[in-house]
């Protein structure tokens, strides 16, 4: 699961989820951003596309994610085709 902050001036910290570890730190638009700052921001969180998910997890979602379901489901494209996957958004704040 990718875990993505965006801020109302488009910067943005992300964060991958990797079966109960995580992969990466914060990315930014801007190298020295660093922890983000006091504020309101857009979470968003999304599953890596199936595709790219091992063939244990493929065989429980299916290929293309066509077993997904629930409220957060969603069908994408990108350039290998049209998918299933999991996108969560919502608004926050991060108060000190």
């Amino acid at each position: 699961m990718i875990y993505r902050l965006t801020n109302d001036n488009n910067e943005t910290w992300e964060c991958e989820l990797v079966i109960g570890r995580w992969k990466t730190g914060s990315v930014s638009v801007r190298d020295d951003l660093g922890n983000p700052p006091v504020g309101r921001y857009y979470l968003t969180i999304e599953m890596r596309p199936p595709s790219e998910q091992p063939e244990s997890v493929q065989s429980i979602i299916g290929k293309n994610g066509e077993l997904l379901r629930g409220a957060y489901v969603k069908q994408v494209w990108n350039k290998e085709g049209r998918y299933k996957t999991v996108i969560y958004k919502a608004q926050i704040s991060i108060n000190p």
